[in-house]
């Protein structure tokens, strides 16, 4: 059976036991308030690091596609190039026969 002096010890720890458990609650309301700032803050930088990349992306993207036009132009202008290559030897080459030909007939004729 418990007497009254049996009971005065676990009374006397009561307080202390409620004094050493009411601190930790506004310690770990801290925490978590100082946690949740630090989330919010990560948040707001992935969103930003986010738009970031994603608009980076996209302009990389329109890039690459103004490259791959721009090489197709090029590669049109090389053939157009090589083309027009071609035909300034051709007519070249005949120039220079027509005009030899012409020499040769004022040769000719001079004669």
């Amino acid at each position: 059976m418990m007497t009254i002096k049996s009971m005065q010890l676990p009374l006397l720890l009561l307080p202390a036991l409620i004094s050493a458990l009411i601190p930790a609650a506004p310690v770990q309301a801290k925490d978590i308030a100082i946690e949740q700032y630090k989330m919010t803050a990560l948040q707001k930088e992935y969103g930003g690091a986010k738009s970031d990349y994603d608009t980076t992306t996209q302009l990389l993207k329109e890039q690459e596609k103004r490259v791959a036009q721009d090489q197709a132009r090029l590669q049109e202008l090389q053939q157009k190039q090589a083309a027009a290559k071609a035909h300034l030897d051709k007519t070249k080459a005949e120039l220079d026969r027509e005009q030899k030909s012409l020499d040769q007939a004022w040769s000719e004729n001079n004669k």
